[in-house]
């Protein structure tokens, strides 16, 4: 199974250079609100689906500065460890401004923005790369599933529902004794109406 290991954060969002060491344990994050709880799962679900913990690609990840801008010229990443199948993986997406100076200029101007992925340490040189790579270890709608405990029942249609059940208990269903279970459930008397006839 995939352990979650070691989170480090670097100006994502309002957390400017914050590291987590679960090693693999259960946690719990308590905090007040606005101080960083959903920051640190949208780091995660960033790191490995470029998305927001609400599923969301439109995250606006960059650290706020005490003036209320962004911060510009900042690197922003996160890095994650997981144990996937006994071996530590090491995934790190970052978030960057480019700026150039254009020709006759003395000045710098900002251009545009640009991501880079790493996997344990080493570049991987596009986006669908990186994803090929995270896939074949979760998916993203397994992931959200087993992370968020309204995904399944608000953002899975009743196809994809039931195709996800019977991918768990597969398809050689004896209908017949589900129905006469369910039947019995409905027409049994309840323990309390089993004592009062007493």
């Amino acid at each position: 199974g995939d352990v979650y290991k070691r989170q480090t954060l670097r100006n994502f969002k309002g957390l400017r250079d914050v590291s987590f060491d679960f090693d693999g344990r259960n946690a719990t994050i308590i905090g007040d609100n606005g101080t960083g709880k959903t920051t640190i799962f949208d780091a995660l679900t960033w790191v490995l689906f470029g998305k927001d913990s609400h599923n969301s690609t439109d995250i606006d990840i960059k650290t706020i500065d005490a003036t209320g801008e962004p911060m510009h010229r900042a690197e922003h990443f996160v890095e994650v460890a997981l144990d996937v199948d006994g071996s530590t993986q090491t995934l790190r997406r970052t978030y960057r401004e480019i700026w150039s100076k254009p020709r006759g200029s003395s000045d710098l101007r900002f251009v545009g923005h640009e991501s880079a992925f790493a996997v344990n340490g080493v570049e991987v040189g596009t986006k669908a790369a990186y994803d090929k790579i995270i896939s074949e270890w979760i998916n993203d709608d397994v992931f959200r599933m087993l992370t968020d405990p309204m995904y399944f029942n608000t953002r899975v249609d009743w196809k994809g529902r039931r195709a996800a059940l019977l991918a768990l208990v597969g398809d050689n269903i004896d209908r017949t004794e589900i129905q006469a279970r369910f039947c019995l459930l409905y027409t049994s008397p309840s323990p309390r109406d089993r004592t009062r006839s007493r």
